[in-house]
């Protein structure tokens, strides 16, 4: 299960809000107001909240496996969206979404609408290759391991790229069942059932802080054998909106 918040500021209709942009709008509204910690992926004590599975194997695609945020931030043109995952994402919309929605109003000015939405994640082994897209991809925060990708393109380090998006998709798949879903990580095939193949993409040094870079992917395209429902993420820093797995629709164009 997953809800969804989608807010309107008529300040901004024109505006594309990308999703780090909509989830540093909603830190600046809501300063100073009483907003559950967990909206920013936070314990009570203002830590980061960092839980992960572990495997006896190190080697494991699962071992050290983090679990996905519970909230992640989207945006489009004129819109924010927060995806908050499973019952306590249910719970967190319930209790702060007109907080937030006013807070952005007064934050922007002028009035806003807003929507909430339900739905399920789902994931289901497909017979033929169904393409994704990925707008930015977070591969490794660290400096040493973030040399291994450093302009190199994604069709070299597909096999890495493989099992950090199934990483994902086991990480977030486990979290829902143990949050009210079943059996979402049965559905979830190994590396070789994946059918993942990379189309496009290319080598992009991700800003996470000032001054400091991680190394990423943007406009991915992969193919995958499996018909995914709902928000997914993958890689580091999904909370902040990178990550996101959007099943790619491609326009018709007609004939030529």
């Amino acid at each position: 299960m997953y809800s969804e918040l989608i807010i309107r500021p008529k300040a901004m209709a024109d505006q594309v809000i990308y999703p780090d942009v909509a989830r540093r709008l909603v830190a600046e509204a809501c300063d100073g107001i009483s907003v559950p910690p967990l909206l920013f992926n936070r314990q009570p004590d203002g830590k980061t909240i960092q839980g992960r599975y572990w495997h006896k194997d190190r080697n494991h695609i699962e071992a050290a496996l983090p679990h996905p945020p519970v909230v992640s931030f989207d945006g489009g043109k004129g819109f924010l969206r927060i995806f908050m995952l499973g019952q306590p994402g249910r719970d967190l919309m319930v209790e702060s979404a007109s907080t937030i929605g006013n807070a952005i109003a007064k934050r922007v000015g002028g009035p806003y609408a807003f929507s909430m939405n339900e739905g399920n994640c789902k994931v289901n082994v497909y017979n033929t290759p169904i393409l994704y897209s990925i707008r930015r991809l977070v591969v490794s925060k660290d400096p040493v391991k973030s040399l291994r990708y450093r302009s190199v393109a994604p069709e070299e380090v597909q096999d890495d790229l493989r099992r950090i998006i199934l990483r994902g998709l086991i990480s977030q798949a486990r979290w829902l069942d143990q949050h009210g879903a079943s059996k979402l990580e049965f559905a979830v095939p190994d590396e070789n059932g994946l059918g993942f193949e990379i189309a496009e993409g290319e080598y992009a040094p991700i800003e996470i802080k000032e001054g400091k870079y991680a190394a990423g992917y943007i406009k991915l395209v992969f193919a995958m054998n499996l018909d995914l429902g709902g928000p997914w993420f993958a890689g580091h820093l999904r909370s902040r909106g990178y990550g996101q797995i959007r099943k790619l629709i491609l326009k018709n164009r007609g004939e030529q």
